[in-house]
């Protein structure tokens, strides 16, 4: 496994811009009005609980790797991190909160601990 960076995160965040953030985030509504429990109040848990399996599966195929030295998958690891995408965009169209605003919004915060040296700190407001 690769040690990541801030540089490369911010590398690939400026890679993912040449993606229309707009475009997937219309997409997926357009896919989400198929889901039974769209407009219902089950939605939200729904979203939550599912953005939390996908993220456990990721779990999963990362502590197979730290347990038993099985390395990670590509192609597996790619599906179940989309997945984990999918939900959050989800999550984002509920809320009415455009994907590019999160991005931005997330690298702004990042780019402000690494000039302050808290990148590696404890808690949310660091």
């Amino acid at each position: 496994m690769t040690d990541l960076n801030f540089e490369s995160y911010q590398g690939e965040l400026q890679r993912m811009t040449d993606l229309n953030f707009e475009s997937y985030q219309s997409e997926l509504h357009e896919i989400q009005q198929n889901f039974s429990v769209w407009g219902t109040s089950k939605a939200l848990p729904t979203l939550a609980l599912g953005l939390a399996g996908e993220t456990g599966e990721v779990c999963e195929i990362l502590k197979r790797y730290f347990r038993e030295g099985i390395e990670p998958n590509e192609q597996q690891l790619t599906k179940e991190l989309g997945d984990i995408v999918a939900y959050v965009t989800l999550l984002a169209i509920f809320y009415n909160i455009p994907l590019r605003t999160i991005f931005e919004v997330n690298l702004a915060k990042l780019t402000d601990r690494k000039e302050r040296g808290v990148l590696e700190g404890k808690g949310n407001n660091r």
